[in-house]
């Protein structure tokens, strides 16, 4: 082998840590048992390739294995793609009701289902026998009890015991066809934008209970590289970064009750827990008034300005127009409750109103 055609028998190495052989034709002993670990970790990844969709998979637990191997190495050249898929995966699950999308999970149980059709049980069984062991959450996690994560009606992911939640594959085509923020240009799913200081706090706050649950049930994992502590180490850089960016965590309502797993009948209510942990999503309290005492008729004809005062209006720093005036009324024994109270009566009636002491425009 002469020096000009050893590139033929290598990809191409972004650096080469092990000695060229001395003659060719000749076996030799290199004295290294990791020979061949060193030239996978040089092998040199064009930037294309990092930002192409990866679809060589022989079976469904490929892509979960693949999401975990490069979520938790951070010099895995799918990394940062992955990390900010998770990301987004898990900012939908927590901010869905915020864009007004309906995330819904699909629940099918491979370990216990009978399927009618022969050639598809036998594919069934091919599958759980191809899956991983169970994972410790404080309950065993069976990989055979699958959860789809759903979009409006479209497959993006699932949830997974090593990695709580994964992307699925060439979701983003269909994506990018919807008008949804959590996505980048591509259509593949992101966290919040950096400068969206309101949403990273609802996030943040969101994280910060995340983290202690999934804290508690990883326990028993005892091992330092454990699916569980990676996990941890994954959300704590993420939470750091927003305290580097000085985000505020929000505290808020969450459905903890009723989250997406208890939407279907057939979900066991006792199982699952690490999965409920992200389920519960933070929940924007809607409360449906009752009919205002003030109305407008939509026909009249008048340049008359209409104000609704309120305590809160009044005593606000800045204030506008006629409310001005009533600014030189407040004191410590006039506040804005004895201002209104005190220049405005109570007697409506239709279109005609009584204002005693009226103030006018300066």
């Amino acid at each position: 082998m002469t020096e000009g055609n050893k590139h033929l028998y290598l990809p191409s190495l972004s650096q080469v840590e092990f000695p060229s052989p001395d003659e060719s034709g000749l076996w030799y002993s290199g004295g290294e048992a990791l020979l061949i670990g060193k030239i996978a970790k040089n092998i040199q990844i064009s930037d294309s390739l990092k930002e192409s969709t990866i679809n060589s998979v022989p079976d469904i637990w490929a892509r979960p294995l693949l999401f975990k191997s490069a979520l938790f190495d951070n010099k895995h050249p799918s990394h940062e793609k992955i990390k900010q898929e998770w990301r987004g995966l898990l900012s939908l699950l927590a901010l869905h009701e915020f864009y007004d999308v309906k995330v819904e999970i699909e629940y099918i149980d491979l370990e216990n289902n009978v399927y009618e059709n022969a050639k598809f049980q036998k594919f069934v069984t091919a599958l759980k026998s191809l899956s991983m062991e169970p994972i410790d959450w404080g309950q065993r996690v069976n990989w055979n009890h699958m959860f789809l994560i759903k979009i409006d009606g479209l497959a993006v992911g699932a949830f997974n015991p090593q990695t709580i939640v994964f992307t699925g594959i060439q979701y983003n085509e269909l994506l990018k066809k919807k008008s949804f923020t959590l996505k980048d240009e591509n259509g593949f799913l992101r966290p919040p934008y950096e400068d969206n200081e309101d949403e990273e706090g609802y996030l943040f706050g969101w994280l910060q209970r995340v983290r202690s649950e999934v804290s508690k049930l990883a326990q028993n994992q005892n091992d330092r590289e454990s699916c569980g502590n990676q996990i941890l180490s994954e959300l704590d850089k993420w939470i750091i970064e927003l305290r580097d960016r000085q985000r505020n965590p929000k505290d808020g309502e969450f459905y903890t009750k009723k989250s997406l797993f208890d939407i279907d009948p057939n979900i066991p209510k006792d199982r699952y827990n690490i999965y409920r942990v992200v389920s519960s999503w933070w929940h924007i309290e809607r409360t449906e008034s009752e009919r205002s005492d003030f109305s407008l008729n939509n026909d009249r004809k008048t340049d008359t300005e209409l104000i609704l005062l309120v305590p809160e209006l009044i005593d606000k720093k800045k204030n506008w127009g006629s409310i001005k005036a009533l600014k030189s009324y407040l004191n410590d024994n006039n506040p804005p409750e004895v201002v209104i109270k005190n220049h405005f009566t109570q007697d409506y009636c239709g279109d005609n109103y009584k204002i005693e002491n009226k103030i006018y425009k300066s």
